[in-house]
């Protein structure tokens, strides 16, 4: 065994650097360690000194902390003294490294940002030289900021708070906050300024007691056992706080963190499990083993190895380079079924242990299918350590593809965005992004626009083709449309130069176009499109006094007749907020025009062809998503109006054609994606079966945080998505999807060849209404051998849903869809009606997201209580419950108990609750006394009042006899205030839950049971339905005349009804039927079994 303390020898760490962090340095962990030098006036600053500190730090991953400080001797939000000088960073690569360093004025010597990169050593240093009266900035030697003449000869620190490294404080109270995860090295304070020539001198040089100036240094060589860092000139010990004590690395505790994200054939290093494992000890030791199984993965012969890492306190990982840093391979084995018992070869090192439990998926792997895995135990060589919960909710399932093509500092670039894709004509899949060099933001930063082709369906990419090269602030290129003509030619339009806010008439955000004749091999230079489109230069006098526009990236459009469309967000003088035109070309991109205004309060946008020629535009917005049509090819456009089933947040989006009936395909299919979420997470694709006229399918394809996203359809007829993702990195990370129609539709359609014959729809025998219950509804279809299968509760029907036998009874109300299938044949179209059988259903005014719905609703005090729980979001927004009731006594009381998924961004917290019951049983709620409770404020968090509610409600005396609704509405807070709360409101962004509730008289049981227990119809041919008229378990007993059991049945049943015998397999005869109730009441009916 080795001993490491808290730091470790970083030579590894920084191979290939010019200058190179050295020997051993200190860990911080960003959540509780620190070091603590006590104040001294040697590190206050009078108005006639200089001051310099340097420092070396590493930082594993951006962001390191929310307002990390590497360095602080400074209290923020407070009145007690102002002065100090901090460290701040790394919030984004372009805030790797600030200084603030307010006086006692409150003037700032400094206050910049500096760009750095995560993933290596980095010198920072901040200079006050008061000969010059300037303060300066370096980052590796090289000055990055100045006070730029400003006069710093009055800049003076005169507080006495502490120094810290690895946190800062906040407030009156001196809170210690700003903890930052990152390592450091060679902390050193002047009383003096260094020139910029010993800063890079300061980089390599070793400093003793005697060096000129020095007042403080610490290099972390030499630590005492009750954690005091010795300082170099002596004067100034530091403690170290939170760090590991002394003797052997020991597990305190563990967390398991599932990844759900979505998986891809062929791909390898797929995180599963992440273990984090915490620490006490300083002294290495050997892992041992980890013991773990399988559980979950839908088929182990899927994956062709099980492999274990390490990152040490990074939790980042990246499985196309898993070697990166500090990360090291502890184990790689077969799966096999059962516990698996793997050796490590590694150690344990002090603080936090990231360890990744990754698979190879083989490239064989079925589409849909799950990844999952459950850690027991994890081993050292003295001890073994058991995880609380080793199997997290959640799995991967497996996509087609699913190919990281772009992550943060990939070919020297710190962010990637703003996806566009095409499918080429030669097969091969063509995209293009923004290659955002320095930091994330748009233009006018230094941004370059760069093509990747791949020509084996997404599964790799070509090395980057440069299409517009930034060459400095205000001077780069983004935002790209893609579309390919009918010849085959690829057009990108995109804008550049000036920021689209920063744009006026003497320095616009310009237009460009560049060109592609060999499939995207090869790109013509940007030309210059601008006047045709806008600006002073432009003839047209309405768009010569545009303020500034910029295109809708992704795929745009190219239609029947050759026209390339793309849509441009416009500001315009005297209007708030952008307006959305289509910009068009009708000779292959050489001229371009502009249609009349197409959405007002728009943003960006995409267009699709319609069957019968007209142009369907969608517009981004927060909410349901804006959309307008065009009857001339796009030229003028009618009113503006949304979609109530696509909605989520303000963000870009794709709509393309799939298919459609004029080329000769099964049916016509419009694809649409958005985030289906207030954030931008949960990006879901939509699939329209009418034109974009409703939008009845949707499926999340990137379960958490992402953003724009482009389509295409490949040569196969899969689809395919390039999308940002981020998944908790510094930056997004660009990815590329690839699924079938089958895994969109969870089985509901599939893609076949133009010209392959199709099912006929089923027809419902009863139209969309409302009735009277109870209803019986028959399905039918022309097409002979076909089979129906059919769902009630407004979900996609499949091959797995209920097969269609018998007429459908309907007692309550449903949404009833069905769909026709025949092997040989395309699926036929799903056909729907809703029915409102006595209760009134409401559809849904804004679409409710996947974080808001209750998990837990249950009641207490009942005769027999309501017990319903639900791990994920339900497919619907009404749900119906009918599996257990409640049942009560007039005059009673019962409580009802309602719990809300917890700790959402976007969850329950934001609606209000609304409890009802139907006393009367009228079908409705609107009587007096209906309405039970409003829970909650109007437009505001209600976390503290709806998230867990306890209702109590009393039947009253007058409530009728027998079954009857509670119904429970969350409905957001802020929806309108015409809304009447009696449940028949339109759902916004909430859901509707339904219960029943039995209301009883307080007979005795055995009254009840004895006037109302009966069996119909006798005599009997088939079935006999036997009335049950109390909730319980029941015994029934067939026996003959002469005693002998026939059949014994045990039954338990929620709420009164009717149960069903099937006596059809027994013979003409008298029989007894023994009905007993758990109370002890016993029944005997006499049956006479007629003959068939």
């Amino acid at each position: 065994m080795r001993k490491l303390l808290f730091f470790f020898v970083a030579f590894s760490l920084s191979l290939g650097s010019v200058f190179a962090q050295s020997g051993k340095y200190l860990e911080f962990d960003g959540s509780s360690r620190y070091m603590k030098i006590p104040h001294h006036s040697d590190f206050n600053v009078t108005a006639s000194e200089s001051f310099t500190i340097s420092m070396w730090v590493y930082v594993p991953d951006i962001p390191s902390g929310a307002d990390g400080r590497y360095l602080a001797k400074r209290c923020t939000n407070t009145a007690i003294n102002k002065s100090g000088y901090e460290f701040i960073g790394a919030y984004r690569t372009d805030q790797f490294f600030g200084t603030n360093s307010p006086g006692t004025t409150g003037t700032h010597a400094l206050s910049k940002w500096s760009s750095g990169q995560a993933g290596k050593w980095t010198h920072i240093a901040f200079v006050v030289d008061k000969t010059t009266e300037n303060a300066y900035q370096y980052v590796d030697g090289e000055e990055v900021a100045t006070s730029s003449g400003a006069n710093v000869s009055n800049w003076v620190v005169d507080n006495t708070f502490d120094v810290y490294i690895g946190c800062g404080l906040r407030g009156d109270n001196q809170d210690l906050t700003y903890f930052n995860k990152f390592y450091a090295d060679d902390i050193r304070f002047w009383k003096r300024a260094l020139s910029a020539s010993e800063i890079v001198a300061d980089q390599t040089a070793t400093v003793t007691a005697a060096t000129d100036g020095l007042i403080a240094a610490y290099d972390f060589e030499n630590i005492s056992e009750d954690n005091i860092v010795e300082d170099i000139k002596g004067n100034h010990p530091a403690t170290l706080v939170g760090f590991p004590t002394k003797g052997n690395i020991e597990i305190t505790g563990s967390t398991v963190v599932q990844d759900n994200n979505y998986s891809g054939r062929g791909n390898d290093n797929e995180e599963i499990l992440r273990l984090e494992l915490t620490t006490k000890g300083n002294t290495s030791v050997a892992f041992d083993k980890l013991v773990m199984n399988m559980n979950g993965t839908t088929d182990i012969n899927e994956i062709e190895e099980v492999k274990i890492y390490t990152t040490r306190t990074s939790s980042k990982f990246d499985p196309r380079k898993p070697l990166t840093g500090v990360a090291k391979l502890l184990a790689t084995v077969a799966p096999q079924e059962g516990e698996m018992t793997i050796p490590l070869d590694g150690t344990i090192t002090p603080g936090i242990n990231n360890i990744w439990v990754t698979f190879k998926v083989k490239e064989t792997a079925k589409e849909g299918n799950q990844l999952d895995a459950e850690v027991i135990s994890i081993s050292t060589e003295l001890e073994t350590h058991t995880f609380e919960n080793g199997n997290p909710a959640g799995s991967r399932e497996i996509m087609l593809r699913r190919t990281l093509v772009y992550g943060p500092g990939d070919y020297g670039s710190t962010n990637y965005r703003i996806p566009a894709i095409t499918t080429a004509d030669d097969g091969a899949l063509v995209i293009l992004t923004d290659k955002r060099k320095y930091n994330s933001g748009d233009l006018p930063q230094d941004i370059d626009i760069v093509a990747n082709r791949s020509i084996d369906g997404g599964k790799t990419w070509s090395e980057p083709i440069l299409v517009a090269q930034g060459t400095g602030y205000g001077k780069g290129f983004g935002d790209v449309a893609v579309i390919k003509s009918n010849t085959g030619k690829l057009v990108a339009l995109y804008v550049g130069g000036n920021g689209l806010f920063y744009s006026v008439p003497t320095n616009l955000i310009r237009t460009y176009m560049s060109t592609s004749d060999d499939n995207g091999q090869t790109w013509t230079s940007p030309k210059d499109i601008t006047s045709q489109i806008y600006g002073p230069e432009c003839s047209d006098p309405v768009r010569s006094q545009w303020q500034g526009l910029f295109f809708g990236s992704g795929h745009a459009l190219c239609t029947r007749d050759g026209r390339l469309m793309a849509v441009i967000a416009v500001r315009e003088p005297g209007m708030n907020g952008l307006q959305n035109y289509a910009v068009y070309s009708d000779d292959d991109g050489e001229t371009w025009h502009v249609s009349n205004r197409a959405i007002v309060g728009g943003d960006e946008a995409k267009v699709v062809e319609l069957n019968n020629g007209d142009i369907l535009m969608s517009s981004r917005t927060s909410g349901n998503r804006l959309w307008a049509k065009s009857s001339d090819g796009g030229v003028t456009w009618g009113s503006k109006n949304n979609w109530p089933e696509i909605t989520g947040n303000a963000c870009d989006a794709d709509i393309i054609r799939y298919t459609s009936t004029v080329d000769g395909y099964d049916k016509d299919r419009i694809l649409h994606t958005l985030p289906n979420h207030s954030a931008r997470r949960n990006v879901t694709m939509w699939i329209s079966y009418d034109e974009g006229t409703t939008w009845p399918v949707k499926k999340t394809i990137a379960r958490n945080t992402s953003a724009y996203s482009s389509v295409t359809i490949l040569p196969d007829g899969t689809i395919g998505v390039y999308v940002e993702e981020d998944e908790n990195a510094p930056a997004y990370k660009m990815y590329f999807l690839n699924f079938s129609l089958d895994w969109l539709t969870n089985g509901a359609d599939s893609y076949t060849a133009a010209g392959t014959e199709v099912v006929a729809q089923p027809e419902i025998s009863l139209e969309s209404g409302k009735y009277d219950p109870p209803q019986t509804i028959t399905l039918t279809t022309a097409t002979e051998g076909a089979s129906i299968y059919y769902t009630l509760d407004g979900s996609t029907p499949n091959k797995n849903a209920t097969l269609y036998t018998e007429p459908i009874v309907l007692e309550e109300s449903a949404t009833l869809k069905a769909i026709a299938i025949k092997e040989g044949m395309a699926n036929s179209t799903v056909v729907s009606a809703t029915y409102t059988i006595g209760y009134v259903i409401p559809g849904q005014y804004m679409a409710v997201g996947p974080d808001r719905y209750l998990t837990n609703v249950t009641t207490e005090d009942g005769i027999a209580n309501i017990d319903y729980a639900a791990s994920a979001a339900p497919a619907s927004h009404y749900i119906y419950h009918k599996e257990t009731s409640v049942s009560a006594v007039q005059g009673k009381t019962f409580k009802l108990n309602l719990t809300a998924l917890p700790d959402q961004a976007d969850g329950l917290q934001f609606c209000q609750a609304i409890i009802l019951v139907d006393w009367n049983q009228d079908y409705d709620f609107a009587d007096e006394g209906e309405r039970i409770a409003i829970i909650g404020n109007r437009a505001t968090n209600n976390s503290a009042t709806v998230m867990n509610i306890s209702q109590a409600i009393t039947i009253p005396a007058t409530a009728k006899l027998g079954k009857t609704r509670i119904r429970v509405v969350y409905s957001d807070a802020w929806r309108s205030t015409s809304y009447k709360d009696l449940g028949e409101d339109p759902l916004h962004k909430g859901r509707m839950y339904d219960f029943n509730l039995i209301v009883e008289d307080g007979t005795s049981v055995n009254d009840v049971l004895a006037s109302e227990l009966r069996a119909f119809p006798n005599p009997v041919k088939d079935f006999v339905n036997v009335v049950l008229p109390k909730s319980g378990n029941y015994t029934l007993t067939l026996n003959n005349l002469e005693g002998k059991t026939i059949e014994t049945r045990n039954i338990r049943i929620n709420q009164e009804g009717e149960y069903r015998l099937d006596l059809t397999s027994f013979s003409a005869s008298t029989m007894i039927l023994n009905v007993k109730h758990e109370s002890g009441f016993e029944k005997s009916i006499k049956l006479m079994k007629q003959g068939k």
